[in-house]
């Protein structure tokens, strides 16, 4: 990974991810709960990095801010 790969994660997102999450919502250009919540559960969870666990902390967190994901009803 370059150097102009590893831009930091900012904004609200829920600490103790682990590193693949974080990478994962990094390589999706993710850097808050707002812009996850533009994605659906669906495209999160097929995100690499992203495991069951990661998905319950992103889920609560924006539970937490009044947040949810995308619905594509």
């Amino acid at each position: 990974m370059k150097a102009s790969d590893t831009t930091p994660l900012v904004g609200n997102l829920p600490s103790g991810l682990a590193q693949p999450a974080l990478r994962a919502l990094q390589q999706a250009r993710i850097n808050n709960l707002e812009q996850l919540s533009q994605w659906n559960e669906r495209q999160v969870r097929q995100l690499h990095g992203i495991g069951p666990n990661a998905f319950e902390k992103l889920s609560q967190a924006m539970k937490k801010v009044g947040l949810m994901f995308r619905s594509d009803k």
